[in-house]
């Protein structure tokens, strides 16, 4: 009782109570107004601790000083006069109604704001050709693919790619299926039916988990309008899911129709060859930049197939060997001399500097442009993350690799770059998620699968895994992997022998040198494989099995030659967009 007494005496009750009213008063200011300046909720943190540390202070100071007249002196011992201690109470009170009133204010009278995040995630299905010729199924899925393209530019959107979201074309499409299956939470559909110098486009944004449509709308009119129907549909779509843009609105490329159609079944023909290219599709290709020499996207996509037909018809295409860089250069320039942000021109160009120019850190901000532009296109991600790698820029790479498979779930490649990432990355169990819903999907997924186990050192499940692989080849490689690890050295030399015997790709057998120490035959074996060119050689500077070869003179001078020396990569890094 004589503690509680000498504390009112000196008024430390009176005080502490005082301060923590106001301090409550501050906090809520403060929580209210540091966001708005920019302050992370740390900041917060750091003030309310800040807080707790002076109420201790403000009650030994009450304890050992006393407001008088005169000013703060230490305390006399004296009992505080009623006046003074009337004029404590008073401001106390104040303090306290204030902070009454801010709370009632705040619980009864003003709504509460709450944030719902939206999913801005859409997946844009083949559009239904409703025309009577069923040969016009190129033009339907050209409008749908032109569609998906231009949303894909807008950053906060995530777009599926086309490859996922058209496996769905013809089908009988249940939408929350669809959406469950892509990962998405909308979708848009719609119908094509074109007659003559006429087109109806039916265009309709469904939300994926209540198959509740959002917005639809029909455009019946001249085919020259086209483009302005794109750029329509799509300003629907952004308007529809709140989407704040900080530049200007996407805009379809425009040309003349006759053009556009052409361009269209040449994308088709494309599509149907795939990544192999034939000469049919340059020759129509050729036939599109010929009719508008000035519109970009027909540019790119002949560069592109230019690059395909090359690559895999050799000596036989109709652009082989460095004609087919001299063309493909030309294209790209006269691309971005049309448009400078054009995403695919730029790429492509940083690649060039990358390789042929040497200007490691000015390839870079290109490849940043370039996804800045459209950072949801494969053929943007693709590069880039073969950038990212061929740099060492790992960090980076896995962002990309995870966005490749966000916006690509039907692609296998993109499931297996994002697991060898995790893996190089230390997360395993997400890689092994990955790798078994890569394995359930197709074939050939036990590598990735192998490489987990292998990465957790439990070299006994890997070496059973590898053994489920169909090709022989690549089953023997990487049981010789786990066979080694397990330290079995008996069977690793049964095996690769038996590997020997049967095949003798340079590749392949670097890596079985380099598992028993023979850098010298392991070196000789990548310079055979990149005699002819480096252009790859990115891949194997980064791969594991071969940083047993690092600091070899005969790999250095492989790094040379390919334009990967440290002092080219100068240690430089992607700054990725926002989002990324």
């Amino acid at each position: 009782m004589l503690l509680l007494s000498e504390l009112k005496r000196r008024g430390v009750i009176r005080v502490v109570l005082g301060y923590l009213a106001a301090a409550w008063l501050l906090l809520q200011i403060a929580d209210l107004v540091l966001p708005a300046y920019g302050f992370s909720e740390q900041t917060m943190a750091t003030l309310i601790n800040i807080v707790v540390v002076c109420v201790i202070a403000a009650a030994i100071l009450a304890w050992v000083f006393e407001w008088t007249p005169e000013g703060i002196t230490r305390d006399t011992g004296q009992v505080i006069p009623v006046s003074r201690a009337r004029r404590m109470d008073r401001a106390i009170i104040v303090v306290l109604l204030l902070a009454v009133g801010y709370f009632s204010v705040d619980k009864f009278f003003i709504e509460p704001q709450v944030q719902v995040e939206i999913d801005r995630s859409v997946a844009v299905l083949p559009f239904v050709n409703m025309s009577s010729d069923p040969e016009q199924d190129y033009f339907s899925d050209g409008i749908s693919e032109e569609l998906l393209n231009l949303l894909a530019k807008v950053r906060q959107l995530r777009v599926v790619s086309r490859s996922s979201s058209f496996a769905y074309r013809g089908e009988d499409i249940n939408i929350p299926e669809v959406g469950n299956a892509l990962n998405v939470a909308y979708v848009l559909e719609g119908s094509v039916r074109k007659a003559g110098d006429r087109i109806r486009i039916t265009a309709q944004l469904i939300e994926a988990a209540t198959d509740k449509h959002i917005w639809s709308e029909t455009y019946d009119r001249d085919l020259v309008d086209i483009f302005a129907i794109q750029d329509e549909v799509s300003a629907q779509i952004i308007d529809q899911l709140k989407i704040e843009l900080t530049g200007e609105a996407p805009h379809a490329y425009r040309t003349d129709p006759a053009t556009y159609a052409l361009f269209l079944r040449a994308k088709a023909r494309l599509i149907q060859v795939g990544l192999y290219g034939d000469p049919e599709a340059v020759r129509i290709m050729e036939e599109v930049v010929a009719s508008d020499p000035g519109y970009a996207p027909a540019l790119m996509y002949l560069a592109t197939v230019i690059g395909y037909e090359s690559r895999n018809h050799g000596d036989q295409a109709v652009y082989p060997g460095e004609k087919a860089d001299r063309k493909i250069r030309e294209l790209v320039d006269r691309t971005l001399a049309i448009d400078p942000n054009n995403a695919h021109a730029l790429i492509r160009s940083a690649w060039d500097v990358f390789t042929e120019s040497r200007d490691t850190p000015r390839a870079a901000r290109m490849v940043e442009k370039a996804l800045e532009q459209n950072g949801s296109d494969g053929l943007i991600l693709r590069p880039a993350m073969a950038f990212a790698l061929y740099i060492g820029d790992f960090a980076s790479r896995l962002r990309l690799a995870r966005r490749a498979a966000e916006r690509d779930p039907g692609c296998l490649h993109c499931m297996s770059d994002y697991v060898v990432e995790l893996v190089r990355a230390g997360k395993l169990d997400e890689a092994e998620a990955m790798a078994r819903a890569r394995k359930a999907m197709a074939p050939n997924g036990e590598i990735d699968l192998g490489d987990v186990y292998m990465a957790r050192g439990d070299y006994d499940k890997a070496f059973e895994i590898f053994s489920e692989i169909a090709n022989e080849k690549d089953r023997i490689v990487n049981q010789v992997r786990a066979m080694f690890a397990i330290g079995d050295l008996q069977g690793f030399e049964r095996l690769k022998n038996e590997f020997f015997e049967k095949y003798s790709t340079p590749w392949h057998m670097a890596v079985l040198y380099g598992l028993e120490g023979d850098n010298e035959a392991a070196v000789a074996s990548l310079q055979l494989t990149f005699s002819e060119s480096t252009r790859m050689f990115g891949f194997v500077l980064r791969d594991p099995n071969f940083e047993g070869l690092h600091g070899e003179p005969g790999w250095e001078e492989l790094r040379e030659r390919a334009g990967l020396s440290e002092a080219h990569i100068a240690g430089t890094k992607l700054n990725l967009p926002d989002g990324f």
